[in-house]
C-alpha cells in the first residue's frame, strides 16, 4: 500500500500587521485529495484560486477571531459562489463567532436564505473551550485543542475569549499548527516524535521552541506569523539551524 501523500502550502505566513507580498495566516493541509484550511486570512481567495481549491476545499478550521485570522473569509465565500460551487462547506470556529459571521454573510449580500449562498450550504460548527473534538476527515483526522492566546487579557479583567490550536494526523503522522498563543506549554503536550511543527513566532520565544523539538524528536518547525520589523531576524534564525525554516507565503511542504 502506498504511503499518502501529505503537504502543507502555507497560502499566507503574515502577521496582524499588513505588508506587502505578506497574506494574513492560512495553511493548506492536504493528504492525497483531502484539502482541509488552517485559518482564513486576507489574500487566503487569492492563493486558494491559484490551486484550484474553490470548488475542492470543503472544511476549513479557524483557530480565533482575531481580524488577521479570518479577514479572508467572506472574499473566499464570494468566489465559490462565483463559480457556481454546490458542494457545502464545513467552517468549524469559536462559538462565540457563529451568529455574527451568520449575520454578515447576509449583510454582505452572499445568504440567499439561511445557511445557503447560492447554491451551497455554509455550515458554522461551534468549538468551545473545555470541548476537545477530535474530528475524522477522510484520510485525516483533525483534534483541536485550548490555545492561551488570550490569557493575558484575562488577566486585565477582559472577558476571556476562545482561542484553539489544531493537529492533523494521517498514518501516523501528525502536524502540530498552533495559531497563536502566549506560552509553549499550551502545545507542548500535542507534539510527537517526527510530527511536523507549524508554529506562530510573533509571541513566543523562537530557542524555546527549538529546545522542545529536540525533546520531542520532532520532523521539522515551521515559523511563520513574525512581526515585518523580525522577518530577516528569524530568517537568519533558521538559516542556522537544519530542520528549521522560515515559513513565506506559497511555500509547499512535506509533511
Amino acid at each position: 500500500m502506498n504511503k499518502p501523500k501529505r503537504r502543507l502550502v502555507t497560502i499566507g505566513t503574515g502577521s496582524g500587521l499588513a505588508v506587502r507580498g505578506k497574506g494574513g495566516p492560512c495553511h493548506l493541509v492536504e493528504c492525497d485529495d483531502t484539502p482541509l484550511l488552517l485559518d482564513c486570512g486576507e489574500g487566503a481567495a487569492g492563493g486558494l484560486c491559484a490551486l484550484g481549491m474553490f470548488d475542492r476545499l470543503n472544511r476549513m478550521f479557524i483557530t480565533h477571531l482575531h481580524p488577521d485570522h479570518v479577514s479572508g473569509l467572506f472574499t473566499l465565500i464570494q468566489g465559490m459562489l462565483i463559480i457556481g460551487r454546490r458542494k457545502p462547506l464545513e467552517i468549524f470556529m469559536p462559538e462565540e463567532g457563529i451568529e455574527p459571521f451568520r449575520a454578515m454573510l447576509k449583510t454582505v449580500y452572499l445568504a440567499s436564505k439561511p445557511h445557503m449562498v447560492g447554491d451551497f450550504e455554509v455550515n458554522f460548527i461551534p468549538l468551545a473551550n473545555g470541548v476537545v473534538p477530535n474530528l475524522n476527515r477522510g484520510e485525516m483526522s483533525v483534534r483541536a485543542w485550548p490555545s492561551d492566546h488570550f490569557i493575558n487579557d484575562s488577566v486585565r479583567g477582559i472577558e476571556q475569549r476562545d482561542a484553539f490550536g489544531f493537529s492533523i494526523e494521517s498514518g501516523g503522522v501528525r502536524l502540530v499548527y498552533t495559531g497563536d498563543v502566549s506560552t509553549t506549554g499550551c502545545f507542548e503536550g500535542e507534539l510527537a516524535r517526527g510530527a511536523t511543527l507549524l508554529c506562530e513566532a510573533m509571541h513566543i520565544d523562537w530557542d524555546e521552541v527549538i529546545q522542545l523539538a529536540r525533546k520531542h524528536s520532532l520532523r521539522q518547525v515551521i515559523f511563520t506569523h513574525v512581526h515585518p520589523d523580525r522577518g530577516p531576524e528569524l530568517e537568519g534564525f533558521c538559516e542556522a539551524r537544519e530542520d528549521v525554516i522560515a515559513a513565506v507565503d506559497g511555500m509547499k511542504v512535506a509533511w
